[in-house]
C-alpha cells in the first residue's frame, strides 16, 4: 500500500511511528460537517480567503439556469463531490487543509471547473463580482507576501506582519540580491500590479 509506512510520530531516536494514513482508505474517512465547516469558513477557509469562489459557484446556477444542464450538473457534482471528500480526509500531516496553506490547497483542483461558467456572473453583478475579487487578491496577496503558512486561527498574522512590514524572503533575497524586508517583497508586488492591470 502507499502511504503504509508514512510516519505518524517522528521518535528522537530514529525509531519512527509509521500509520499516518492508517485510518479509512489511506487516510480518507467519513466526512465531517465540523471539517467541511472549516474549510468553507474557518480562518483560512476557501470562502473565507477567496469569496470570489461564492461568485463562481453562483456561475454555475446561471449556466443551469441558461440551459447547459448536463454541463452545470458536471461542474456542481466535481465541486460538491471532492468538498465532501475533502471533508473526509484524516491524514495526520497537513490534515483536510493540506497543511498550513492559506486555503484548503486539495479543493484547488476543482476550481478551473468552477470558474468556467464565470463571465456568466460578470455580465449579471459586475461590481459585486469586482469587489469579492478585490478581497480574494488582497487575502492571498497578503499571506503570500508575509506568511504564507499558518495554522488554524492564525490567519491574522497575515494583517499584522503586513502593517509591521515583516515580509516573506521573496526569491531576491534567496539569491543574495537583497535583504529581507520592504526592499525585497517589491518585485512581487510590482508582478501583482502588472498582473491587475493586464486583468
Amino acid at each position: 500500500r502507499s502511504y503504509a509506512d508514512a510516519v505518524f510520530e517522528r521518535g528522537s531516536s530514529g525509531h519512527d511511528v509509521v500509520g499516518a494514513h492508517a485510518d479509512g482508505l489511506f487516510g480518507v474517512t467519513a466526512p465531517s460537517l465540523e471539517v467541511l465547516r472549516d474549510l468553507l469558513l474557518e480562518d483560512r477557509g476557501l470562502l473565507v480567503t477567496t469569496p470570489i469562489v461564492a461568485a463562481a459557484a453562483a456561475g454555475v446556477v446561471l449556466l443551469y439556469r441558461r440551459g447547459w444542464r448536463a454541463e452545470a450538473a458536471t461542474i456542481g457534482a466535481i465541486g460538491v463531490l471532492y468538498l465532501v471528500y475533502n471533508a473526509g480526509v484524516t491524514t495526520t500531516f497537513g490534515g483536510p487543509f493540506g497543511g498550513e496553506t492559506p486555503g484548503p490547497r486539495y479543493l484547488l483542483t476543482t476550481l478551473p471547473f468552477l470558474f468556467a461558467p464565470f463571465g456568466l456572473v460578470y455580465r449579471r453583478a459586475p461590481g459585486v463580482l469586482l469587489a469579492l475579487g478585490w478581497v480574494s487578491l488582497l487575502t492571498m496577496a497578503a499571506a503570500t507576501a508575509t506568511r504564507p503558512t499558518v495554522d488554524l486561527g492564525q490567519a491574522s498574522l497575515w494583517w499584522s506582519s503586513l502593517r509591521r512590514g515583516q515580509f516573506a524572503d521573496s526569491a531576491a533575497v534567496v539569491v543574495g540580491l537583497s535583504e529581507s524586508g520592504r526592499a525585497s517583497i517589491l518585485p512581487f508586488f510590482a508582478a501583482l500590479a502588472v498582473a491587475v492591470v493586464a486583468g
